[in-house]
């Protein structure tokens, strides 16, 4: 699996989404359970799935929220 962290301009704001790509067995004759998940073991669709982040104000603040529970503990 491959994760990246990317921005997307939304008129005129940046919002940050972090989306993951995965490759997914594909089998006619077994729905869900695909025999095998090496290379050569039949066919593979690849996904992605995308899940939101927030702007960058909201990441920097649970991030200065989280530095500051941190080293409260320490």
């Amino acid at each position: 699996m491959k994760e990246r962290i990317y921005p997307k301009n939304i008129n005129g704001k940046i919002y940050y989404y972090l989306q993951y790509t995965y490759r997914k067995k594909i089998n006619d004759n077994d729905n869900d359970n695909a025999c095998g998940k090496g290379s050569g073991t039949g066919k593979s669709q690849a996904c992605t799935h995308s899940e939101y982040l927030g702007s960058a104000d909201k990441i920097r603040k649970i991030l200065k929220r989280i530095l500051l529970d941190f080293f409260e503990l320490s």
